[in-house]
């Protein structure tokens, strides 16, 4: 549970993003940490992403008593990385206020290292790239239904040739046109379940290389 509430903003991009099956919404409040939480809510290896997740008190270099809440908590599946602590910041506020920050984020690592996490701080370089656009994308599909005939006569022509690209998949599938418009939702929705691979650090377009998961 967060333990601090998101308030919402006239000044800056607040709101909250729907989550995965069974966990609750994600609040933000930018765009940028609202851009990172739809990275995290797609990337299949995670297990959860929650926000303001810990209080973390430490001493100012003016040796003033205060706190800090980074802005989210990225818990991992089993088996996999380590849970991060994150803070989402412009590089051009981290150059601003780099003596500012500084003394945080140490307590941050270190509140992180006695718990077996680590801490980050992540700019919009490692945010957005091609692969959120398609996170963006693709998570609209991933928990719409998706009709089961179709989907598996998406999947038996690929196993037929392996790798092609999605324009030619839907072409091997489905001779008529209206019948390859109806079979697009699911193509992508096998792309966002992860049962069909893709290049997903490239942009997703008829000429993605599709091969079998």
């Amino acid at each position: 549970m967060p333990i601090r509430s998101i308030p919402l903003s006239h000044s800056s991009v607040t709101g909250r993003l729907a989550s995965r099956p069974n966990q609750p919404a994600l609040a933000f409040e930018s765009s940028l940490e609202r851009d990172f939480a739809i990275l995290h809510l797609f990337d299949p290896t995670v297990e959860s992403v929650e926000e303001q997740p810990v209080r973390i008190d430490y001493t100012a270099p003016t040796r003033r008593k205060t706190h800090y809440t980074p802005d989210f908590l990225v818990v991992y599946r089993p088996g996999g990385r380590s849970a991060r602590l994150v803070e989402v910041k412009y590089q051009a506020e981290l150059d601003r206020k780099a003596l500012r920050y500084a003394a945080r984020f140490e307590a941050a690592r270190q509140y992180a290292a006695a718990r077996g996490w680590t801490f980050e701080v992540v700019t919009e370089t490692e945010i957005r790239t091609p692969r959120l656009e398609n996170a963006r994308f693709l998570l609209q599909y991933r928990h719409r239904p998706a009709d089961p005939g179709r989907c598996q006569r998406l999947l038996e022509a690929l196993n037929a040739i392996t790798t092609t690209a999605a324009g030619d998949l839907l072409r091997s599938a489905f001779t008529t046109s209206s019948e390859q418009q109806l079979g697009l939702p699911c193509l992508w929705h096998l792309v966002a379940t992860g049962r069909i691979a893709a290049d997903l650090d490239c942009p997703l377009t008829m000429k993605t290389v599709l091969q079998t998961a």
